[in-house]
């Protein structure tokens, strides 16, 4: 079971309602079969419950009962035992020898004394008053278990074949209330979002601890409430600093944290709050979700060793010794929103149930029909499992080496982009790449979604510094030829680099980079506005020489891998006898003289059209000028 040896203890405020309860529930054991928690491959055999669980109370005979209930029934109890119970008397044998005996157990012999083969025991509600909390009482809890047959498969009143034993737990419950220290760190400076009105605001991260520890050693910080943090951070303590209306030693407004880390505390406690009219005293609950409220968007917030949640962007610290480094794992789902900054500082991995999720949306271009976007995210994807509950999409690099080429009706340059999963299972973690979404629907907006099950979150490490506290998070490097007209022979060579960013920038024009728009990579010095906005995710080019880049505007995308070559989609003209291709004003029409399959691709060798025709069939389609390649034949459409 996740419980451990040795003793709890757990804070409270002054002034916490009493009795104070302990229920006990999710009492998970590794050792249990198929049946609990969806452990299908399960190859162990345990069908535990709990004494006075609902299950066990459903009937006195184990073979009694309904063994189709939800396992959840059988794994909490609001009831435990005040003594151990002596199940044998090895104890005895062991040091004054004598034969071996096991003694019966069932609640109701527990009760019995032990005269009669009993403990003298109770089973009773587990709570702390007022004066026990006060004087830090320990308390012990017996938690008695059982483990049932594999099947229930007659009602009986033979002896019962089950297997009883306990776990005991020592509580020390105590009441001290701890001042909160907010430690407060600039992450990014001058965010460009773009959202929320164009706001740039800096983005924030925060530190809980206490002016007080709770051990000899200074390493455990005590416990904050869900409304100390709160109170905190909305300037309601005195000498902690809280926002400030500058922006200088913390942010304005909450929407500028993008993490809090609590991981150094004992514990954070959900709390209630009263407010009282008349005669009436309303209480209001507190939960941790409550310290997401008017965060960013992509907020994390990471909570101490044993600490639990059921909410999205939580994770909680694995390691119970606070001098070793954390370890995180993620309460629920990561949920990234797009457009919005993010910053991690430490690793979350999230388990094999749940998911890292990001969306996006789509916008397709006039001026192609491809559906592409620049991409950086904070999570691997493994490429072999790319469209599991999700739109199919595939990563692209642009080609290491070679990677300009240009074709003689078409001076332009163009880029060659092959496929990440050419090379690798899996992409990486805060690396820049090309996406396209994959599918024939073109839609005017395509919204797709990257799920990954199992993966982790790789902390924001310190990139490229852009401008003070900006960071920018590089790709690969590429190279290629192109006679720009400067008189270089046999053309010029540039570099091409990759980068990322998750805080949003705006580059100036004359920085001469290559970003996406359009269904190509765009040249900034040949734009009208002063500079380009970066979003947060997106990714684009830098090039090296910078000077005369002017000289090509664009770089138009090739998907495959060429080496120099042209890609496989495009071949020179060639006849096909039984097939003939007419272009028109921004319409194709082909003319077929035996049953063929049609397949109408860009020169970027994105398909447009694939159809099937009849013999004597003849079909015309819309397309917008440019080059196309039909079944291998090379149209030009005006």
């Amino acid at each position: 079971f996740a419980v451990k040896g040795g003793k709890f203890t757990f804070y409270v405020p002054e002034g916490f309602p009493a009795p104070a309860k302990f229920t006990f529930d999710n009492l998970y054991s590794h050792y249990g079969d198929e049946t609990y928690y969806g452990n299908t491959s399960s190859t162990n055999h345990a069908r535990y419950f709990f004494v006075k669980s609902p299950y066990e109370q459903t009937a006195a005979n184990v073979y009694n009962r309904n063994n189709a209930d939800s396992y959840t029934t059988k794994i909490l109890t609001e009831k435990t035992g005040d003594k151990k119970f002596t199940f044998n008397n090895a104890s005895t044998v062991g040091s004054a020898g004598g034969y071996f005996e096991e003694y019966a157990f069932t609640p109701s012999i527990y009760t019995k004394s032990t005269t009669q083969g009993g403990a003298g025991g109770t089973f009773n509600d587990f709570t702390f008053n007022q004066t026990e909390m006060a004087n830090g009482i320990t308390k012990t809890a017996y938690l008695f278990t059982c483990d049932e047959p594999r099947y229930n498969i007659a009602p009986t009143t033979a002896t019962q074949h089950v297997y009883y034993a306990f776990y005991e737990m020592k509580i020390d419950m105590q009441t001290k209330t701890y001042q909160p220290i907010l430690t407060w760190e600039k992450v990014y400076d001058e965010n460009k979002t773009f959202e929320n009105g164009g706001k740039t605001d800096s983005k924030w991260g925060l530190t809980l601890t206490t002016t007080e520890t709770v051990d000899d050693h200074g390493t455990h910080s005590g416990y904050l409430t869900v409304t100390q943090i709160i109170d905190a951070i909305d300037n309601k303590f005195d000498g902690v600093q809280g926002l400030d209306s500058k922006d200088e030693v913390a942010p304005k407004s909450k929407d500028q944290i993008l993490y809090i880390d609590g991981s150094k505390l004992m514990s954070i406690v959900e709390n209630q709050t009263s407010t009282t009219s008349g005669e009436t005293t309303t209480y209001t609950s507190h939960p941790k979700s409550d310290l997401m409220a008017e965060l960013d968007k992509n907020a994390l917030i990471y909570l101490p060793y044993g600490s639990k949640s059921s909410d999205d962007n939580f994770a909680f610290n694995t390691i119970e010794n606070y001098t070793e480094t954390p370890m995180f794992r993620a309460a629920n789902d990561i949920v990234l929103t797009d457009k919005y900054a993010f910053y991690a500082p430490y690793d979350i991995q999230v388990d094999a149930a749940k998911v890292v999720k990001y969306e996006r949306q789509i916008s397709k271009s006039s001026y192609s029909p491809v559906k592409c976007a620049s991409i950086i995210l904070p999570f691997e994807i493994d490429l072999t499992k790319a469209a599991e509950d999700a739109t199919s999409f595939k990563l692209y690099n642009m080609q290491p080496t070679n990677a300009i080429k240009t074709y003689e009706d078409d001076p332009k340059p163009w880029a060659y982009f092959h496929d990440l999963s050419e090379e690798a299972s899996k992409s990486e973690a805060n690396k820049p790449y090309l996406l396209q979404v994959s599918g024939d629907n073109v839609s005017d907006n395509v919204s797709f979604i990257i799920k990954q099950h199992a993966a982790k979150i790789t902390k924001t490490t310190k990139g490229e510094t852009v401008d003070e506290m900006n960071y920018l998070y590089p790709g690969t490097t590429s190279s290629g030829t192109f006679n720009d007209g400067a008189g270089h022979e046999g053309g010029k060579t540039y570099q091409f680099t990759s980068y990322g960013t998750f805080s949003g920038l705006e580059i100036p024009r004359e920085a001469g980079i290559f970003y996406y728009a359009q269904g190509r990579f765009l040249n900034s010095n040949t734009l009208a506005a002063d500079k380009v906005k970066a979003l947060p995710f997106r990714s684009f080019y830098t090039v090296s020489p910078s000077s005369n880049t002017a000289k090509f505007s664009t770089l138009d995308i090739i998907f495959g891998e060429g080496i120099g070559d042209e890609p496989d989609a495009i071949r020179e003209l060639k006849q096909e006898a039984d097939l003939a291709v007419q272009a028109g004003h921004g319409t194709l029409t082909i003319a077929s003289k035996a049953d063929n399959n049609v397949r109408i691709n860009g020169v970027n060798g994105i398909s447009r059209y694939n159809f099937n025709m009849k013999a004597g069939d003849v079909k015309t389609v819309n397309v917008p000028a440019g080059i196309y390649i039909v079944n291998g034949v090379k149209i030009l459409v005006k």
